[in-house]
């Protein structure tokens, strides 16, 4: 049973039609919190390819630069 209140007056809903509305409730509630996990996961893999290909990448270029930059006196 879900009871709503419109401006001072009760509507109840009963039935199949309670259990449609808690029934789609769930399922968007489900779709909703699959995207966010998916766009976590997203967001955390994308991370940690930057770290571990994007910043070796760059430490060794910085490397080569320094061994090849002339040398001081």
């Amino acid at each position: 049973m879900i009871v709503i209140e419109r401006d001072g007056r009760f509507v109840v809903i009963t039935g199949w039609r309670a259990w449609l509305l808690v029934a789609v409730a769930v399922v968007v509630t489900t779709a909703v919190l699959a995207a966010l996990a998916f766009l976590v996961i997203g967001i955390a893999v994308s991370m940690v390819a930057f770290v571990l290909i994007i910043m070796p990448a760059v430490v060794i270029v910085a490397l080569v630069a320094w061994f090849f930059q002339p040398r001081r006196a």
